[in-house]
């Protein structure tokens, strides 16, 4: 389940598959195997790393990291992570499903931020992207 100030419950695909796989036995007396797609699958990473690229060189840029930012440790942060050998690189917000004081224990990110903002600014200083931001919080100048 997620949390949001709906007054009810939003279930995510494991919800949908145990009610797939309990009506399925129901009927035919075995459970039917699952396949997910999507975030932690490696393909899926794979996939747009290698989207990111082809955009990448068409403009004339390299890509040395590839940054995951996500609110959610079983999908996002642990996909990232099993990305790490090939330049992925964690970064947990609080503003989302995760509303931990700390990391995950289960997958720890290797950066936790409040929010989206405080994460690009993070990530501008691991790229020793130099910025100017304005009032409300936009960025005019980059080097």
């Amino acid at each position: 389940m997620w949390p949001n100030t709906f007054p009810v419950p939003r279930y995510g695909t494991c919800m949908f598959t145990t009610a797939l796989q309990s009506v399925f036995y129901a009927y035919h007396k075995y459970y039917i195997d699952i396949t997910y797609f999507g975030k932690p699958q490696k393909a899926t990473f794979d996939y747009c790393e290698k989207i990111l690229r082809e955009k990448a060189a068409a403009q004339g840029v390299e890509i040395s990291h590839f940054y995951m930012v996500g609110d959610t440790p079983e999908s996002d942060i642990k996909g990232a992570n099993n990305k790490a050998s090939d330049g992925w690189i964690s970064v947990l917000v609080r503003s989302g499903l995760f509303q931990g004081i700390e990391n995950s224990e289960e997958h720890p990110a290797q950066y936790v931020c409040e929010d989206l903002n405080e994460a690009v600014r993070l990530i501008f200083s691991l790229e020793g992207i130099e910025r100017e931001i304005d009032q409300e919080g936009g960025v005019v100048r980059m080097e």
